[in-house]
């Protein structure tokens, strides 16, 4: 799912334009138990993923997270939008080149 703002960029290298800026949104069922709530399993591995984004901030080629919210059925995340090859490809040109970055 994308997801587009037709607004100024609120982000400060970019600030003042108007734009589009585009977002990619990840939504993720949850899991209930049997009797009601949450999975914990589910809300340990939603947390894992969480700690993550954050623990790798900005610096890696991992998209950035901008944030998270839930309705009662999914939880969304609003993720950096990565737009070029998929990163199966990139992997599998990378073992093809054995190991070694192409280029």
């Amino acid at each position: 799912m994308i997801l587009e703002q037709h607004t100024s960029c609120p982000y400060p290298a970019i600030s003042g334009s108007h734009h589009t800026c585009r977002f990619a949104v990840k939504r993720t069922k949850k899991v209930f138990r049997d009797h009601g709530g949450l999975s914990p399993a589910f809300c340990e591995r939603l947390q894992h993923q969480m700690d993550i984004y954050h623990a790798v901030g900005n610096g890696l080629s991992i998209a950035h997270l901008y944030g998270a919210f839930e309705d009662e059925e999914y939880v969304y995340s609003v993720q950096e939008l990565c737009t070029g090859e998929c990163l199966f490809a990139v992997t599998q040109s990378f073992q093809d080149a054995g190991g070694k970055p192409s280029g």
